[in-house]
């Protein structure tokens, strides 16, 4: 199974018996071409379109980090720093995830990982009933996404979010 992970500190469990350790990352992360700010940009205006208003924080940080390489991330896409903490974004994504990603899928990835840092949102658990919902923890299933499905999956959750 495949997870995409908010860790916010020294160890954070991702399935029973597996852990991933923060890692340095002045070493592991790098910045490239990618426009991150345009899924940025483009949450902030989703989320605003369903009437929440979560503050755009201070500090920004997402870079590319070869989480693959480090002992315990190799089927790690992404991993977020800035849940519960309004004042940062700070996601590192695999490079190699983002490159076998699609459209919908790197989508799927961006708002998942925004949902944590900017809406303090947890992963759902890894039920069935889940599955196919934005913070869904395992990306492996949505082999055959596609954008209308992105876009129904943070409709809902928005929503859900307006309605309580």
């Amino acid at each position: 199974m495949v997870f995409l992970q908010y860790i916010g500190e020294i160890e954070k469990p991702m399935e029973q018996n597996a852990s991933i350790s923060i890692f340095d990352k002045g070493e592991s992360a790098y910045d490239a071409d990618e426009d991150f700010d345009f899924y940025i940009d483009k949450f902030y205006r989703d989320v605003n379109a369903f009437g929440l208003c979560p503050k755009k924080p201070s500090s920004i940080i997402i870079k590319f980090a070869r989480l693959d390489q480090i002992t315990n991330t190799a089927h790690v896409h992404a991993i977020s720093y800035g849940k519960d903490n309004d004042s940062l974004i700070e996601i590192y994504i695999n490079p190699s995830t983002w490159e076998k990603f699609n459209k919908p899928k790197r989508y799927f990835l961006m708002y998942h990982e925004l949902a944590h840092d900017v809406l303090n949102l947890d992963d759902l658990d890894d039920t069935e009933s889940n599955r196919g919902k934005l913070v869904y923890p395992a990306i492996s299933t949505y082999e055959r996404i596609t954008m209308d499905d992105f876009i129904e999956s943070y409709h809902a959750l928005f929503e859900e979010l307006v309605d309580n």
